[in-house]
């Protein structure tokens, strides 16, 4: 790398998408909202986070990326199901909670 690059990190979710989806989840659009979901963090190859234990050792990238997939599916949700997840510390944690609604 040249000085004049930057080392900046990659955009977790690509920059073009300011949202996931323009469909909230509110309860009752669980599995359409799921399914576009899945298919956005596949595109990013970063759906492990929704299926896959953190590692036992969290490094600052893994956990910057499982913050900010956190912070877009928070950007994707109607604020009584926000209220409901808020404490949650991972996206899986969440995975795993939003499919009882």
């Amino acid at each position: 790398m040249n000085m004049t690059e930057s080392a900046e990190p990659k955009p977790i979710v690509p920059e073009f998408i300011t949202k996931i989806t323009h469909r909230d989840l509110n309860g009752d659009n669980y599995l359409q909202w799921k399914r576009i979901v899945e298919i956005n963090l596949t595109d990013c190859e970063k759906n492990s986070h929704l299926y896959t234990d953190p590692p036992s050792f969290k490094t600052d990238e893994w956990e910057r990326e499982d913050d900010a997939l956190f912070s877009q599916l928070l950007n994707i949700m109607e604020p009584k199901i926000q209220d409901l997840v808020m404490h949650m510390s991972t996206i899986k944690e969440m995975w795993k909670y939003l499919v009882k609604l």
